[in-house]
């Protein structure tokens, strides 16, 4: 739900979001500096290499963070190897290894 004093462009933002034209969307938000907008609005969709091209000059806790979502919903569609990739690759090895250990993979890197 939007508050009435949304400014214009997510107003807009939304509209073309509704019409099914994300890139548009996501050009208008980062156009008014608001690229955390456009990122969530790629993974909200699941579309992660949007949202990497998005991120790509952004900060490494910001890329970090991009590679946890993307995990988190690798193992939420049953595909923990993955997961588990992708946390070691955020830099997040207590959840990795975590991970690893639940599923007995002690030979994952063999």
């Amino acid at each position: 739900m939007m508050a009435a004093n949304e400014p214009e462009y997510i107003v807009r933002a939304h509209v073309l979001c509704y019409e099914g034209k994300f890139q548009e969307a996501a050009a208008l938000y980062r156009a008014n500096g608001d690229d955390n907008r456009a990122m969530q609005l790629f993974t909200d969709l699941r579309m992660f290499d949007e949202a990497q091209e998005v991120m790509a000059s952004a900060s490494g806790e910001t890329q970090r963070m991009l590679m946890r979502k993307r995990a988190d919903w690798a193992r939420n569609s049953n595909q923990p190897k993955i997961a588990a990739e992708m946390l070691i690759s955020s830099g997040d090895l207590d959840k990795a290894v975590q991970l690893i250990t639940e599923n007995d993979w002690m030979d994952l890197y063999d």
